[in-house]
């Protein structure tokens, strides 16, 4: 029986120690165990962590992009705006000029016409003047052969009274030349009339 006790015992510490190594075991395995999952964990929560630093890095590229896009289209409508006011304004200067150019050339045929019409009174003018001249010639001539005629007559009534001839004789060449003055004074005229 002691032997029996005395087994009994070792086993008892045999079993106790079998089962403190196994409980150290066990301990030691599911330590392990805890660590390799927390050392899993910690890599899966570092993986998942650059992920999301990936996707974040991603959609702030992605938004930058979006942005300079957004301002390169804001650039582009705002170089067309200026474009398109830079050539409105042209097109304004244009027709403004073209309007004046127009104006101009109104008032340039304006005066042209007036100059004509200017022309035409000054060469009026000159023909009534020349035709006026040539009337008064022709009435000073017809005056001249009036008092030459009168001058003649008279010498009618001073006739010799014992020859019944004329004290002086009468002036026909006086008188011929008076009467081509007229008729030189009348054809001047009659041409005058008919320009």
């Amino acid at each position: 029986m002691k032997f029996n006790q005395r087994f009994l015992k070792v086993t008892v510490v045999l079993l106790a120690t079998f089962l403190s190594a196994c409980v150290n075991n066990a301990v030691e395995e599911n330590a392990r165990a805890e660590q390799q999952m927390a050392a899993e964990q910690a890599e899966l929560a570092r993986l998942e962590s650059l992920r999301i630093e990936e996707l974040e890095r991603q959609e702030a590229s992605r938004q930058a992009a979006l942005q300079e896009e957004e301002a390169r289209r804001e650039a582009e409508a705002r170089e067309a705006r200026r474009l398109a006011e830079e050539a409105r304004r042209a097109a304004e200067i244009e027709a403004e000029q073209l309007r004046q150019e127009a104006a101009l050339a109104r008032q340039q045929a304006r005066i042209e016409e007036l100059n004509m019409q200017v022309q035409m009174l000054n060469e009026q003018t000159q023909s009534i003047e020349s035709a006026n001249s040539i009337l008064t010639q022709a009435l000073e001539a017809a005056e001249s052969m009036s008092a030459a005629l009168s001058e003649e007559s008279e010498k009618f009534n001073n006739l010799d009274s014992e020859t019944g001839l004329l004290e002086q004789d009468i002036d026909t060449e006086r008188l011929e030349q008076l009467a081509e003055q007229l008729e030189r004074l009348r054809a001047q005229a009659a041409a005058l009339q008919t320009q």
